[in-house]
């Protein structure tokens, strides 16, 4: 008798909730699940590692992770834009749509480490530096990053 009782209390319940449902109380919501860890191409799985001098860009966009390979920092960013500041700069900004850029270089060695601790996914980040010489963007893009800012 009291297990009928418990689920007349239930419907009764859900009935004044306006579920309609005894299920609803029955099972608890489930915990989202953690986010993904994103498998970028590993440093192997590119060309030589050359920068050009003459085509100095300015990267603007998403932190999408921040990973430490072989005690070298890499970050990726989902551009917005892409600001040719070298030799040939133009003054206009290419509107990118989520383009992945792998970033590298000093600047990660010489960041303050208040700056460091903005590092998070989803942090708004403007990367200064060098373009790759290999412009194919296979696998990624990438740039050597001699400056950093946040938005």
């Amino acid at each position: 008798m009291g297990a009928i009782r418990t689920l007349r209390l239930l419907a009764a319940s859900a009935a004044l909730a306006g579920t309609g449902s005894v299920a609803a109380w029955a099972d608890p919501p489930a915990a989202p699940a953690p986010a993904a860890h994103i498998a970028y191409p590993a440093p192997a799985e590119y060309s030589k590692i050359v920068f050009d001098r003459a085509d100095g860009t300015k990267i603007t966009g998403q932190l999408s992770q921040v990973d430490v390979i072989d005690g070298v920092t890499y970050a990726w960013v989902l551009a917005h834009y892409v600001e040719k500041t070298g030799f040939g700069a133009r003054s206009d900004k290419t509107v990118v749509q989520n383009q992945v850029w792998r970033v590298e270089g000093p600047v990660f060695k010489s960041m303050k480490p208040a700056d460091s601790a903005k590092l998070v996914a989803g942090a708004i980040v403007v990367f200064d530096g060098l373009n790759s010489t290999d412009k194919s963007c296979k696998p990624t893009c990438r740039i050597k990053a001699d400056s950093v800012s946040f938005k």
